[in-house]
């Protein structure tokens, strides 16, 4: 990294930075799931044959 320029260097830092907060969010969501959802979710994945895997929550006004 020692041939980009400041910008360049400080652009990737921001971009890996974003990236480790959507991971930690995504991991911080996902310990919060609540056990009905859990179980609402595997049973529409054994009705689905797993076409439905995942089930997320929204909430109205949620872009």
């Amino acid at each position: 990294m020692e041939d980009l320029t400041g910008g360049a260097q400080e652009a990737i830092l921001r971009a890996i930075g974003a990236t480790a907060v959507r991971i930690a969010l995504r991991r911080l969501g996902e310990s919060r799931r609540g056990p009905v959802l859990a179980d609402t979710e595997a049973a529409l994945r054994t009705l689905t044959g797993g076409v439905w895997s995942r089930l997320d929550k929204w909430v109205q006004g949620q872009d």
